[in-house]
């Protein structure tokens, strides 16, 4: 009788824990739903709040286990009424970690925009070293290895030491000036100057006849196609402006359907046309999908120069902000032909603070193949500098390696920094990166610079408000960083490697 028992016992047990497993809520979740974390871990978008989420057969089933895994992942709506506005700039994806180890140095490294004007020769060479080469009749073999990298710890960091700044800053310099027309639209529609006459509704009606809501996601099915007629713009220092002085732009916000259907919360294409001409000559495309990953895509052609950017990091929010998540991998490669010249580079940024940079270029008839580890600290580009690195170069037929760090006023050979062994992560004789030249291809066809708006607004950059928002945008820029090709230092490579 008591086995009798026991036997119903645990028949009853088993029959409640099957029917405790059946009980599992089962989703079927769609395209941008599930996302995958540390760890190779599951988060799946349940009741519009991500959580922690496992296989179940042809579905997904809640996981109880380490609930906090997708605390860091992006909220779904978190785009959905302010847009565009909350995307962060792209500079910021030069952001430090603080949570990071933090390299010492001696001294105070130069912040990465200042050294064009610090001039390269007195960052990445004792004092005048290169105006003594230039000057002597004959280089001597230890001159010019010198010139190139020091042999010895403490000598110059020489043009190995400039070339792996250089490759940071020259592929976030094109970067940074694809992102400007994105900068501009998130500051210009404001109430402040649209009442001011800044800028005025020409056709259409603005979304809830708000003017802040103009770059807002449409709901249903039907994008917003917004024209921008810009009038009185001018670059600094460029006379004649951009396109004369007037631009026509066009922004597409995608709309809810469209977004839910690509599994994104938020996206948009934008496009530039010069005034009376009917093919565009800078768009670019953007999109944030549900779990926070950010893609970014920029193509310019201006006569005989073309280029071509691409981001992709992962956003995430801090208070009421919307940032690049510094615990993850940011990655950005660029591509340009200009003046004779090729260049392509692919960056990507560490949560420990460190940068690789693969980088092919061809200029003068010469070329040249690098990938360099480096060092950073800095919150933005007010601040960012290069620490150390490490770069591995292939210049013509002639290959060398080195290792750079900051000491006391200037960049110096240092032959042991921890960065030498990350070198061996790339062999750039079989890596496919470097296999093609930076070719871009621009393609232009289906951006219309007739198209028919929903809504047309003008702007006149003459405007003290405007000039404002475009001085910000200028400030997240970087400029002159090719400041390794400079003339003094051919002048100087040529007393080593003779024309």
């Amino acid at each position: 009788m008591v086995i009798h028992r026991s036997a119903l016992a645990l028949a009853a047990l088993l029959c409640l824990s099957v029917h405790h497993a059946a009980a599992q809520t089962k989703y079927s979740l769609k395209k941008g739903q599930v996302v995958t974390v540390s760890g190779n871990k599951l988060c799946g978008l349940i009741k519009s709040k991500w959580s922690p989420v496992k296989k179940s057969g042809k579905k997904y089933v809640l996981d109880k286990k380490d609930k906090k895994r997708c605390a860091s992942l992006l909220a779904p709506s978190a785009l959905k009424k302010s847009g565009l506005a909350l995307i962060p700039s792209a500079s910021s994806l030069l952001k430090a970690s603080p949570s990071a180890s933090k390299l010492t140095t001696s001294g105070t490294a130069p912040v990465l925009k200042d050294i064009p004007t610090l001039g390269a020769k007195n960052v990445f060479w004792s004092p005048g070293f290169i105006d003594t080469l230039i000057a002597s009749e004959s280089a001597t073999q230890e001159q010019c290895q010198e010139f190139f990298v020091g042999a010895n710890d403490g000598q110059s960091a020489g043009m190995l030491g400039c070339y792996s700044v250089q490759g940071v800053g020259y592929s976030f310099q094109s970067i940074l000036e694809g992102g400007t027309s994105t900068c501009l639209m998130k500051g210009l529609p404001t109430k402040e100057n649209l009442s001011a006459g800044a800028i005025r509704v020409e056709q259409g009606s603005l979304p809830s006849n708000d003017i802040s809501q103009l770059f807002a996601i449409p709901p249903g099915a039907k994008d917003r196609l917004v024209k921008v007629v810009i009038s009185n713009f001018q670059e600094p220092g460029d006379g004649n402006g951009s396109g004369g002085g007037g631009q026509v732009g066009f922004m597409n916000i995608h709309s809810a359907k469209k977004i839910a259907a690509k599994g994104n919360q938020y996206a948009y294409n934008l496009w530039f046309c010069n005034q009376g001409e009917s093919t565009a000559n800078n768009y670019e495309e953007t999109s944030v999908s549900l779990g926070g990953v950010f893609a970014y895509k920029n193509v310019t052609s201006m006569q005989a120069n073309k280029f071509q950017n691409e981001i992709t990091a992962h956003l995430t929010k801090s208070g009421s902000s919307v940032v690049f998540d510094l615990a993850k991998e940011r990655t950005a490669s660029s591509s340009g032909e200009f003046q004779g010249a090729n260049f392509k580079s692919l960056v990507t940024v560490l949560p420990s603070n460190i940068i690789t940079s693969k980088v092919k270029e061809s200029f003068n008839g010469f070329a040249r193949s690098n990938y360099g580890v480096a060092s950073f600290s800095g919150s933005d580009l007010s601040n960012f500098r290069v620490l150390s690195a490490a770069l591995k170069d292939v210049f013509s037929v002639q290959s060398m390696q080195a290792g750079v760090e900051f000491r006391d006023s200037v960049y110096v050979s240092a032959p042991t920094t921890d960065l030498i062994p990350l070198l061996a992560d790339v062999a750039i004789g079989t890596d496919s990166f470097y296999s093609q030249d930076g070719t871009v291809t621009p393609d232009f066809s289906d951006k219309s610079c007739s198209a028919e708006a929903d809504v047309t607004i003008s702007m006149d950059f003459s405007s003290p408000l405007l000039q404002q928002v475009f001085m910000s945008c200028q400030s997240d820029r970087l400029s002159n960083m090719g400041f390794c090709r400079s003339q003094e230092l051919f002048q100087a490579q040529s007393k080593c490697v003779p024309n």
